[in-house]
């Protein structure tokens, strides 16, 4: 993803151990990250387990380049509305999804 002058951040969340199928959450964030108006770019990652090579964690990070400027009152409520939404999931542990 190339990095512009637009308004961006992070927005980084951590899965509960139990969850079953953290790449279909995965695809369900960028599915949702991606119908975003302001959203112009985006990249929903699943990091590697650190424990276990080759295999899914628990972290779920999402790196966004809005369509607006770093100025633009629309630009924090962007990457809250993603937070929030990740937030609402039932998988992540509560409290740990933030926004950067």
């Amino acid at each position: 993803m190339p990095h512009t002058t637009n308004a961006h951040g992070l927005v980084l969340g951590h899965l509960k151990p139990q969850t079953t199928d953290p790449e279909a959450i995965q695809q369900d964030i960028d599915s949702f990250v991606h119908s975003q108006p302001l959203v112009g770019d985006a990249v929903v990652s699943l990091f590697e387990d650190d424990k276990n090579h080759g295999h899914p964690g628990d972290t779920i990070a999402v790196q966004v380049d809005l369509k607006v400027p770093p100025s633009s009152p629309s630009a924090h409520p962007a990457l809250e509305a993603i937070q929030q939404y990740m937030a609402g999931l039932p998988d992540f542990k509560p409290g740990s999804v933030e926004h950067y």
